[in-house]
């Protein structure tokens, strides 16, 4: 799938993306200053922290060790450059989300 992002009629830059991920854009001043790439589970653990669940609680939620779980967080602060949980809901927005529909 290729994302095209424009400021007006020019085109800033052109992105593939793979058709089972998401994009999270941090626009300022109508440039991109930030873009992520998230794995759908990374997105559905982000839905779980907004919801203000534990890790045992998404770990029984979606069949996985908490151990797991420990492991998504992670590799999703370190992709936000966030420290906690809060800032890594905060700075996604959750509805910024785009979903990949092809």
């Amino acid at each position: 799938m290729t994302i095209t992002l424009y400021n007006g009629a020019t085109v800033l830059r052109q992105l593939e993306l793979p058709d089972n991920h998401y994009l999270v854009l941090k626009l300022l001043e109508s440039q991109v200053v930030n873009k992520v790439l998230l794995t759908n589970r990374e997105v559905e653990i982000i839905h779980h922290l907004a919801d203000g669940k534990r890790s045992k609680e998404i770990g029984v939620a979606l069949k996985i060790s908490e151990y797991t779980v420990g492991t998504h967080i992670r590799n999703i602060f370190h992709k936000l450059n966030v420290r906690n949980r809060a800032a890594a809901v905060a700075k996604t927005g959750i509805a910024g989300y785009a979903k990949s529909t092809d």
